[in-house]
């Protein structure tokens, strides 16, 4: 079973959201918005970033699989990129917050579309029917799920 994320950038111009109504404005501007000359190289970033932690699985029967398709990767000149994660990989929930903790270092935001939240570039997390959070909440979550996976592991 998979899981989509999108990353996306705030325009240039825009002040980051204040709430959950004015980033899926953003979101929904920037999916229509017309396709760069080249792939974002954010989007690029992002995709070296996931897979120096979870490379593609490939051949080798040892790794963990918990990338979809490759879109991951970021080679797209759309203003968003989606991607899919496997919900049964062992790994899928360090990979889902490995993925906002590195969209978040490019500079970019990570709208989970299950859950309904977006995971700003400057560190807030807006969620349905919550006022957005600090800044550090993430962090707490990621160490947690990467003790986890190393105890799983």
């Amino acid at each position: 079973m998979s899981y989509t994320v999108t990353a996306w950038e705030s325009p240039a111009d825009t002040p980051p959201p204040a709430d959950l109504a004015q980033a899926d404005a953003l979101l929904a501007q920037q999916r229509r918005a017309p396709p760069l000359a080249a792939p974002n190289p954010r989007f690029l970033a992002l995709g070296a970033a996931l897979y120096e932690r979870y490379p593609p699985s490939g051949d080798d029967p040892i790794a963990l699989d918990v990338w979809l398709d490759g879109s991951e990767e970021g080679d797209t000149p759309a203003r968003v990129n989606t991607f899919g994660l496997l919900t049964d990989s062992a790994a899928f929930e360090a990979a889902h917050l490995h993925a906002v903790a590195q969209a978040r270092q490019q500079g970019l935001n990570l709208y989970d579309p299950q859950s309904g939240e977006h995971f700003l570039a400057d560190g807030r997390t807006l969620r349905p029917g919550q006022p957005p959070s600090a800044p550090s909440a993430l962090e707490d979550d990621l160490w947690a799920a990467r003790s986890e996976e190393r105890r799983v592991g």
